[in-house]
């Protein structure tokens, strides 16, 4: 039972200190969560790393299915005040963590580079749940939230909507001298309304629904390339919208390339050897399949890896031998997938430095070969053409580079 029925709303909100009864929440959620085995979103039967915010005091905590799971990790991230008393557990109170953080995309780039430390972000995609030319002007309940509390709680459900969050994140990252801006993306929608409805105005959940139809254009825009930018993921002539790249940018980040021996030559000048790879395989099924019939070809420095489309089989993991040159220090390393378009975009973890590959073979243990001039003419051609000659062992090599 809900205390916005007229003539109890004040008295009921002061005696539970909150709009709804909290039982009843739990049990909302918990019908959601544990009635279903398909959604193990907090749980650690999921090998997506899933994290979400709560609000501790006047601080905000993460809550990770890498960490801890169940149910009551929902609750407490979505507690939200003035609508629910706040979730205890173990003595703490928990909180929706909206309160402090209504858009975390900067948490969730700073927990990345926690797990994955300096490894080149592939996509961040914010996602809204749509605004209106104003937010809401009438709190109900705000003056029964702690008063602690209820000037962050005031500006949460002010600010809703996450686009001041996102704004800021933005700006912060335009200054990355690497590709970071271009990664970023945010999808919200323009709702026709005066007033963005209230936490729990479900009245007007359908006319936002069709609202989300007839607007959705106002977000998917044409993709836009930032000319010069070595960093830029999408090459070739792109007339996609933002939504169709940002997809084909989650597709090829499955594919990564593993390096197994470098060679540096003179003029620094690379020969690199290495292996595609995916991050999909058999236990993935159908996920699996329709990638690869998705994946037309690959590309290193432009050159296009003929003969893969073959290497492509589901009843096999992908492991495709490839060896390249690379002769820029300036010039960053792309591999790129193409799916089908005049457009193509880059594996995960690319374009790379040079230099980011030389430490990260360091770092691993992968020592790099130097290859000595030689003035000799016997035919056998340069060290460094003898380093990039194709071992008969090894048929992935003949079938790329044919």
């Amino acid at each position: 039972m809900g205390t916005k029925t007229l003539g109890l709303q004040s008295t009921s909100r002061w005696v539970r200190r909150s709009v709804y009864l909290r039982e009843s929440y739990r049990r909302a959620v918990e019908e959601q969560l544990d009635g279903d085995p398909k959604i193990p979103m907090f749980g650690l039967q999921n090998h997506s790393r899933v994290a979400v915010t709560t609000t501790v005091g006047t601080d905000t905590r993460l809550i990770a299915n890498y960490q801890a799971g169940g149910t009551e990790k929902a609750l407490c991230s979505s507690a939200a005040p003035p609508y629910f008393q706040p979730i205890s557990l173990n003595g703490v109170e928990f909180r929706d963590g909206g309160l402090k953080a209504s858009n975390p995309v900067q948490l969730a780039l700073d927990e990345a580079k926690l797990i994955w430390g300096k490894d080149r972000l592939d996509l961040l995609l914010s996602i809204g749940t749509g605004q209106a030319r104003t937010p809401q002007l009438n709190l109900v309940g705000i003056n029964n939230v702690d008063e602690k509390l209820r000037e962050i709680a005031t500006t949460w459900l002010r600010t809703m909507n996450g686009e001041k969050a996102w704004e800021k994140f933005h700006a912060s990252q335009m200054s990355d001298a690497g590709d970071t801006p271009m990664r970023c993306y945010r999808c919200n929608i323009a709702y026709q309304l005066d007033v963005e409805p209230a936490f729990d105005d479900i009245e007007t959940i359908e006319g936002m629904r069709l609202d989300s139809l007839y607007t959705s254009g106002s977000y998917d825009t044409k993709y836009t390339k930032l000319p010069g930018n070595l960093y830029e993921p999408v090459s070739g002539e792109c007339q996609s919208s933002v939504l169709e790249v940002q997809a084909d940018i989650l597709k090829a980040s499955l594919y990564f390339f593993q390096i197994t021996r470098i060679l540096k030559g003179e003029n620094d000048k690379f020969a690199i050897h290495g292996r595609l790879r995916c991050r999909l395989g058999l236990n993935d099924g159908q996920s699996f399949e329709q990638l690869l019939k998705l994946t037309k070809h690959f590309y290193i420095n432009g050159q296009q890896l003929v003969g893969t489309y073959a290497l492509l089989m589901p009843d096999r993991l992908l492991n495709i031998s490839v060896q390249f040159e690379h002769v820029s220090v300036s010039d960053p390393i792309r591999i790129d997938v193409n799916f089908g378009g005049p457009y193509s975009v880059t594996i995960s973890g690319f374009p790379m430095d040079i230099q980011v590959l030389r430490t990260y073979c360091m770092e691993n243990g992968i020592e790099e070969e130097v290859l000595e001039a030689e003035n000799s003419s016997d035919g056998d051609g340069s060290p460094f053409e003898r380093a990039m000659t194709p071992t008969t062992d090894d048929p992935f090599y003949k079938m790329c580079w044919d």
